[in-house]
């Protein structure tokens, strides 16, 4: 029988990968094509996602200021940045200093519980909290029916999928 294992570095490495070939291939479908709002937030969220995880592939290789710090809010911001897109997508707007103020608490919180009080226990409690946020925020915050936007038919996805308060 074939016995083999994943460890973190693998599966960021990995992770990393297909986050690159996705945002890169979002990044050229949103600069060549009329895209939905909101798409240019999924793109970069794909691609802080793909920097997140590129950092915490080289921990050990690299300060602790890049791999747990700076690795855990691009994590974070990716979070953010889907949930903005998710706004802008259903025609929410004036959330995106919320967000913004989640990412910054996060970062401080992450900083000093790495530099000043070394605490993994209440970093990863931080970080559940803060993705808890977009989780949470996201379906409760998306307007009972999608925005028309102009140059796109009626029967676009977010109308044929019910994008509505509680699906969004």
């Amino acid at each position: 029988m074939l016995h083999f294992s994943l460890d973190i570095r693998s599966l960021s490495v990995m992770v990393t990968g297909v986050c690159v070939m996705v945002s890169v291939t979002m990044a050229l479908v949103w600069i060549t094509r009329k895209t939905y709002p909101g798409f240019g937030f999924w793109t970069a969220g794909t691609a802080a996602s793909a920097a997140g995880f590129l950092l915490i592939s080289l921990r050990g290789m690299i300060p602790v200021l890049f791999t747990i710090v700076l690795a855990n809010v691009f994590v974070i911001t990716a979070a953010a940045l889907y949930l903005d897109g998710t706004h802008r997508f259903c025609g929410v707007t004036g959330r995106r200093t919320l967000s913004f103020f989640v990412v910054i608490v996060y970062a401080l919180l992450i900083a000093y519980f790495t530099y000043v009080d070394d605490d993994a226990g209440v970093r990863i409690t931080s970080c559940r909290c803060s993705r808890r946020y977009s989780m949470d925020l996201a379906p409760g915050s998306c307007s009972a029916t999608p925005r028309r936007t102009k140059g796109f038919p009626t029967s676009s996805p977010a109308a044929s999928s019910g994008c509505t308060a509680s699906s969004c």
